[in-house]
């Protein structure tokens, strides 16, 4: 599959069985039609789309019979957007491989184009084993402990890594933190006048305080210890659920946004930034003492809890930044006004300010 597919029809039975052939996936037999089932899920940068596949009368049942065929799509709404496909192609053909249990869905074929920023997944469709929650609506108590059990088993296994920091991942510069933290300053500018009196001037101030500490809490991103990969998108409807929990474990898709930070940041996305307090009052602290129980059956035993619950509160500073990022990308109001409310509430019941600098 020499070049990128941009357009459904351009899967063909000869190229899909090639694919599958030298993945292993098709070990005898090849496949016969390929019928596209409609768009399955569209997101801000790509579409989805589902592929009922039939094969020869030799081909052994074990083969995949539907696919999932993921693509850039041609109206991101921002040039940051568009070129998601970059890392989440990366995330697949290195991060995925290197692992003996990864929580990604198995996929076939993956290509990047930087000059197009054009790109193709070829995933495995697992909605007849598995299942999403539905959005807006959090998971249940259940499907919690399955996700954060995911993200332990995940994060363990890129704990302090030998990989972190080399070319195979990379860790960011003293140069790119900077210039991360003048970006983060212009952005959070523009943002403030954008909200005007919609900001309090408590809240205006809060925005002040996080950039005077990002340069200490990027640095330890850069050259510290307990740190991993994380997801970076790891909100509830970003897991894929076995419908027999006896037979399977919780999967994650969707990686354009993974990178090198503190594990628990996975878990603050989950919950600080979008649950409720309600609902935070009654799950948050219980649901981390099971993510660090699960670190610590995983092999990680230098992680304290008073440690993991530090690096929550800090993740759960960053998410302030979080809808200046999406306001900035222009992602639509609807996604990023409803976390502005959550993360502050979040900063306010978990006493984040008191990390910060008077």
């Amino acid at each position: 599959m020499p070049d990128v597919i941009t357009d459904v029809n351009q899967v063909t039975p000869e190229l899909l069985t090639k694919v599958l052939q030298t993945t292993g996936a098709l070990p005898q037999g090849r496949v016969v039609t390929i019928e596209p089932q409609g768009l399955f899920y569209p997101t801000f940068t790509s579409s989805i789309v589902r592929l009922k596949v039939r094969y020869s009368a030799d081909t052994p049942p074990s083969v995949p019979n539907h696919l999932l065929l993921k693509m850039a799509r041609s109206e991101a709404h921002s040039e940051v957007l568009a070129d998601l496909g970059r890392p989440e192609v990366a995330f697949y053909t290195t991060i995925a491989p290197a692992m003996s249990d990864s929580p990604a869905v198995d996929c076939y074929h993956a290509l990047y184009i930087p000059d197009t920023q054009q790109f193709h997944l070829l995933l495995a469709d697992l909605s007849e084993t598995h299942e999403q929650t539905e959005w807006p609506v959090p998971g249940s108590y259940e499907s919690c402990l399955r996700s954060v059990e995911c993200l332990a088993r995940f994060h363990a296994y890129w704990w302090d890594h030998p990989h972190l920091g080399t070319e195979i991942v990379s860790r960011p510069s003293a140069f790119a933190l900077q210039g991360q933290l003048s970006d983060l300053q212009e952005r959070c500018m523009a943002f403030v006048n954008f909200l005007g009196d919609r900001l309090s001037p408590e809240r205006r101030a809060r925005y002040d305080r996080v950039l005077t500490v990002w340069p200490e809490l990027a640095s330890r991103l850069a050259t510290g210890c307990d740190v991993t990969i994380v997801h970076g998108d790891a909100h509830m409807w970003n897991f894929l659920y076995p419908r027999d929990p006896a037979i399977g474990t919780a999967c994650l898709v969707d990686w354009q946004l993974w990178h090198i930070s503190v594990g628990a940041s996975d878990l603050a996305y989950m919950m600080a930034l979008h649950w409720y307090p309600e609902r935070r009052a009654a799950l948050e602290k219980p649901l981390l003492r099971h993510y660090h129980r699960c670190l610590q059956e995983h092999g990680i035993r230098t992680y304290g809890w008073e440690a993991c619950w530090r690096d929550y509160q800090w993740a759960a500073v960053r998410n302030l930044l979080l809808p200046v990022i999406q306001w900035s990308a222009k992602i639509p109001a609807a996604g990023w006004w409803p976390h502005l409310e959550r993360a502050m509430l979040a900063f306010e019941d978990l006493g984040c300010a008191d990390l910060l600098p008077s």
